[in-house]
């Protein structure tokens, strides 16, 4: 916990309380705009909202996946992402402006929408009181797997009790195709619905996997700042940043392949309600995103991280992670905004919330950090991570 207060403390004052006045500033700022230009808003507090909830649900998929899977790579990154996902209730009540604006953002919901025969025909799924039913049954679902995993293992740290481990990997199990199944359709109800005349399957895949990316990004840059200082310094080695860098390489490569899955198949069959989405993200300068997306997000980690020397050092592999982050916000931009605009143009407004509702959201992350020790002892997979470390104590280390 000291580590925590000594990492947020800049300049003699509370970075961390800095960090959450200035987010609620810019927060405020963003809801004074809405009342001169309420469609800028919205669209805006959509890209912002998107970005930071596909952090904290990548913590609560990759805290399943590591507590199903063991390994000491999950071990020492697991009070981050416990702390990550704990966020999750607050990101709930950030969300409630966009119930406002779902006439706004959304074609179905208005009465002119409704006249279009092909909307007509999905009335059954676009309404907007399923759709407000099916948003809620995420959140509770997704807030209760929170609940759940983190009981179960400040249970495992406060009794010692192995059978934990156990309840733990058979919930990371089911929770993954729970999560899996209400992200998806999430993803399709908040972003793909914005032009319901298009569909894809792998969609909401994509999303999902976009979004897990650049969380576990997110959270290599976090431990490698935190392994600096005790306690995390114990179990920091090149071998583990190795480890973490394969993943990382992994989940770049899985995102990749459902991008260009679903471009293939679209452009494979060349039809019109498919191809028109793809359109308008692909002319009028949205294409400079396109390829800034597929460089950044795909081409330039890939070449890196297949590099052995890249991943075993903590400041190469944190530049990394750290464009990942940044090009995710431009990802959801793209997937975002020409929906409503057909010619690229940055809204300002975005770029506000964001930077708004991250800052909100890092404090609340550094909060929920702070409150247990940043490693947990009754976590079996953490012995190879100590192992790996005393094997490297003798040879001189750079981070």
């Amino acid at each position: 916990m000291n580590t925590i207060k000594n990492l947020f403390q800049a300049n003699g004052r509370n970075a961390e309380r800095v960090t959450l006045f200035g987010g609620a500033v810019l927060l405020l700022i963003s809801f004074a705009l809405a009342f001169f230009f309420p469609a800028l808003f919205f669209r805006a507090y959509l890209v912002a909202f998107v970005f930071w909830l596909g952090m904290a649900l990548g913590c609560l998929a990759i805290l399943m996946l590591h507590h199903l899977s063991g390994g000491a790579w999950g071990a020492v990154l697991l009070r981050i992402l416990e702390a990550g996902a704990r966020t999750l209730p607050w990101l709930t009540i950030i969300g409630l402006p966009l119930y406002l604006g779902i006439p706004t953002l959304f074609v179905w919901a208005r009465p002119e929408g409704q006249a279009d025969p092909l909307i007509q025909a999905k009335a059954a799924y676009l309404n907007v009181p399923f759709f407000v039913a099916r948003t809620i049954a995420y959140f509770v679902i997704w807030n209760a797997l929170v609940y759940v995993m983190n009981r179960w293992s400040r249970a495992r740290d406060e009794t010692g009790d192995v059978r934990y481990n156990d309840r733990l990997r058979r919930g990371g199990a089911i929770g993954l195709v729970i999560f899996g199944f209400t992200v998806t359709f999430a993803a399709i109800d908040w972003m793909m619905s914005l032009e319901p005349e298009w569909y894809s399957t792998i969609f909401g895949a994509m999303v999902a996997i976009g979004g897990v990316l650049a969380c576990f990004a997110f959270v290599i840059l976090t431990f490698t700042r935190l392994a600096r200082k005790p306690p995390l310094s114990s179990v920091w080695s090149p071998q583990l940043l190795n480890d973490l860098g394969n993943l990382l390489l992994a989940f770049v490569m899985m995102w990749a392949y459902l991008a260009f899955s679903q471009y293939l198949l679209i452009w494979a069959g060349n039809l019109r309600q498919e191809v028109t989405w793809y359109v308008l993200r692909l002319n009028n300068g949205w294409q400079v995103l396109a390829v800034l997306i597929g460089v950044l997000y795909f081409a330039l980690p890939f070449a890196l991280l297949i590099i052995r020397e890249v991943k075993r050092h903590a400041w190469l592999l944190g530049l990394v992670t750290l464009i990942l982050v940044i090009t995710r916000w431009v990802e959801v931009y793209w997937l975002i905004e020409p929906a409503f605009e057909p010619t690229l143009t940055l809204n300002v407004i975005a770029v506000v919330a964001t930077m708004g509702m991250g800052g909100v959201w890092l404090a609340l992350f550094a909060r929920e950090l702070g409150k247990r020790s940043l490693l947990a002892p009754s976590d079996k997979n953490l012995s190879a991570a100590e192992e790996w470390a005393q094997e490297g104590r003798a040879a001189p280390r750079r981070i």
